[in-house]
């Protein structure tokens, strides 16, 4: 038995009237209805997000694809310092005095206190900045160094920023991860480095903050 025609309104390309078929009707729907499924994501809550909407869906939860980047990029970096080789190590004669003979670094007490820190890098002084946490163990374990680091380098102002006491100025700066050294030179940032590595953090302060007078 012949399949039943069905008249539809539109034309075909030769201008007469198109003709189709119910089966060429329902695979026309169901290919539809694929590609509207595809436009929407659901999650165990039964919302939906959008597809390609700059999110990325783990079973109920979603997350923003702008919170994923900073790890994409610390883990690419991570790779890249593996695969060409340790971070340069540089001979530096620190002060040799026992850590609780050294000059305690401050911690940036206010908003206010912050930005009269900075204003003041304009005078030449670079501002050498360890963003960390009282519950952050890597940045306990550089602690000394920082502090052995400031002791040395007396041509630079270093200070601590708590990050649970001051999220916004630590927000503003761009902090992802503890620790996060930056510095500071005419009222700007300079650079940055994440982790907790001795030999980085030597090497940054050492490139940044000129001879040291100590």
């Amino acid at each position: 038995m012949s399949a039943t025609l069905v008249r539809r309104c539109d034309l075909s390309p030769s201008g007469g009237p198109r003709w189709t078929t119910p089966g060429r009707i329902a695979r026309r729907k169901h290919a539809i209805d694929a590609l509207e499924s595809l436009q929407a994501v659901p999650t165990a809550r039964g919302r939906y997000t959008a597809a390609m909407s700059g999110t990325i869906c783990f079973g109920g939860v979603c997350i923003p694809i702008n919170a994923i980047w900073p790890v994409i990029v610390l883990g690419l970096k991570w790779l890249f310092e593996k695969f060409t080789g340790a971070p340069p190590t540089i001979e530096v004669a620190l002060d040799e005095r026992p850590v609780d003979q050294l000059p305690t670094v401050p911690y940036v007490s206010s908003d206010e206190d912050w930005e009269e820190r900075v204003a003041k890098t304009k005078e030449g002084r670079p501002l050498v900045v360890d963003f960390t946490a009282t519950w952050c163990g890597p940045c306990q374990k550089i602690a000394p160094l920082f502090q052995r680091l400031a002791a040395t380098y007396d041509g630079a102002d270093f200070v601590k920023v708590d990050v649970d006491d001051l999220d916004d100025v630590a927000e503003a700066c761009g902090v992802q991860a503890m620790p996060t050294f930056q510095i500071f030179v005419n009222g700007a940032k300079k650079d940055a480095m994440t982790g907790a590595s001795d030999a980085k953090l030597t090497a940054f302060v050492d490139t940044h903050c000129g001879k040291k007078t100590k």
